[in-house]
């Protein structure tokens, strides 16, 4: 008896010691799951069964109850089912995430208007070539610095240059080279100045004779306005013959439709319409003289060219001596060094 009476002791201090252990673990693992998914301090006891997380359904909670005198039962965990978030699928807008502020648009400031205008681009000068080449002037110039500098020269100089044949002979041909360069230009320039007046009176005349031709013609066409039953007559008097360029050939045309003018019947007919026969006499005589200032422009062509083709062989002699005398003078100063060159010479 008193061994039954110590084992049923025993039984009971261990099964309270037993649930005391078991209660408080798992009054801690109940605490901590339901802090963990309600968002509460571990140890305090929830309100109502685990509440729902993140609105899903509510933790399952399972508790043990303890029996006076059973066996401590092993330990139970608790599980807390908590729904993890739905992940969208893929390709479908997130409507609830919150879009993106669009860009501000990139705005363009507005001109200023202003009262005063920009003010016009400057005018060019027309470019007016020279009527001579510039180099000739150029040669000229300076080959008659070097004749001067070279009639001139220091003492040793001077012995040198007469074993090499350059005296006062040789510099008197390079300065009548000279001379007829610049007679050659001022020759050139005066048969280029008399065929401008040849061409712009030429160009006067034919602008007279334009305007009595064209007169004549509109009035012709009054006449003889059918141009299947009068094409004869129009013909003749080259009332559709278009005004060519040529100035030689429009005067050849216009004497020989006033000519086939002073004919029967046209000069009935014309006269009758202001045209007579003292009119067209006129024409005749601006024909003849635009056809005399047509020969005389031709005339001054043909001196000009002739004035440009002497002046170019003139130059071309001149540059000739000039480059012998200059390479004559180089020889001794390179022989030489110790000499200074003469004036105007490098």
């Amino acid at each position: 008896m008193t061994t039954t009476s110590k084992t049923a002791t025993h039984r009971r201090q261990n099964g309270k010691a037993n649930g005391r252990v078991h209660g408080k673990s798992q009054h801690r693992s109940n605490g901590k799951a339901n802090g963990k998914g309600n968002g509460r301090a571990p140890g305090k006891a929830p309100t109502k069964a685990n509440g729902q997380v993140n609105g899903t359904a509510p933790a399952t909670l399972t508790a043990t109850a303890e029996a006076p005198g059973a066996p401590a039962p092993e330990a139970v965990l608790v599980e807390s089912t908590v729904a993890e978030p739905a992940v969208p699928a893929t390709g479908t807008p997130d409507r609830t995430a919150e879009a993106p502020a669009p860009a501000p648009a990139a705005t363009t400031p507005a001109p200023v208007a202003t009262e005063e205008e920009p003010p016009p681009p400057p005018e060019t000068e027309p470019i007016i070539p020279f009527p001579q080449r510039m180099e000739f002037r150029i040669l000229l110039t300076k080959s008659r610095a070097i004749i001067g500098g070279l009639e001139t020269p220091n003492a040793p100089l001077a012995a040198l240059l007469a074993e090499l044949n350059i005296g006062p002979e040789r510099l008197a041909a390079c300065t009548s080279l000279c001379d007829a360069v610049e007679a050659a230009l001022a020759a050139r320039q005066e048969a280029m100045s008399n065929e401008k007046t040849a061409v712009k009176n030429m160009r006067d005349a034919r602008h007279l004779l334009e305007v009595a031709y064209a007169t004549f013609r509109q009035v012709a066409r009054t006449v003889y306005p059918d141009s299947v039953r009068d094409a004869g007559a129009r013909s003749a008097l080259g009332l559709d013959m278009p005004v060519v360029d040529s100035t030689p050939v429009f005067a050849n045309l216009v004497r020989e439709a006033l000519t086939a003018a002073q004919r029967e019947p046209y000069a009935t007919q014309l006269a009758a319409a202001n045209i007579d026969a003292d009119r067209i006499e006129e024409m005749l005589a601006l024909v003849t003289v635009l056809e005399m200032l047509v020969q005389a422009r031709q005339l001054a062509h043909r001196a000009a060219l002739d004035a440009t083709i002497m002046r170019d062989a003139t130059v071309a002699e001149l540059r000739r001596a000039m480059r012998q005398l200059k390479l004559d003078v180089q020889s001794i100063l390179r022989v030489h060094p110790e000499i200074n060159p003469p004036a105007n010479f490098s």
